[in-house]
């Protein structure tokens, strides 16, 4: 098996989602919060990136079609617990991350089943949406902990709206995969 630019992108944003907690608990407060948004920020940029690659240079692989979702999939639930507990005072932040986590869950759970996420289970334009508006929501609310303005500021409110709505988009699309898997799911064996 032969790795390429856009599966060593997908590997570095493994390493950046492992290395987000590192730098939470090891870095003092407010610096880790600059670093893990700047590390955040590149690793979202990977994500678009490593797709676009494996396009342009006609790279796609089996391999990177599996990490790519997996990756985004740690990046996201290890920003999200970072944020929420830097955000102590906005617990109900938990909502939409249960449910975001919830969907992950049921959306790796289907593409398992489904041998690897078969063709009825590719990625969609409103899945990517929902990616998008996680990832620039997650960077806003780091931001906020890095300035520590996420009491009595505008700015934390935008990073909620956009998790909420990624919440919503998440039940959209989760409902949309599992229609898709359902004729599976049916089958008997």
């Amino acid at each position: 098996m032969k790795l390429t630019l856009p599966t060593y992108l997908t590997l570095g944003r493994l390493a950046a989602a492992a290395a987000l907690p590192l730098l939470y608990v090891a870095v003092p407060h407010p610096k880790a919060f600059w670093l893990i948004s700047a590390l955040f920020l590149i690793a979202s940029i990977t994500d678009w990136l490593d797709g676009y690659l494996a396009r342009k240079l006609g790279q796609i692989s089996n391999l990177g079609r599996m990490l790519d979702p997996i990756a985004d999939k740690i990046l996201v639930s290890t920003a999200l617990l970072i944020v929420i507990s830097c955000m102590e005072e906005r617990a109900w932040l938990l909502i939409p991350a249960s449910v975001i986590l919830a969907r992950e869950f049921l959306v790796s759970g289907l593409r398992e089943f489904s041998g690897g996420g078969g063709s009825s289970l590719k990625t969609t334009f409103p899945a990517k949406c929902k990616t998008a508006l996680q990832m620039a929501g997650l960077l806003i609310l780091m931001l906020c902990c890095a300035l520590d303005a996420h009491r009595g500021n505008v700015l934390p409110t935008v990073g909620i709206v956009a998790i909420w709505i990624a919440a919503m988009l998440t039940i959209f699309t989760g409902a949309d995969y599992f229609k898709k898997a359902l004729p599976m799911l049916r089958e008997d064996t």
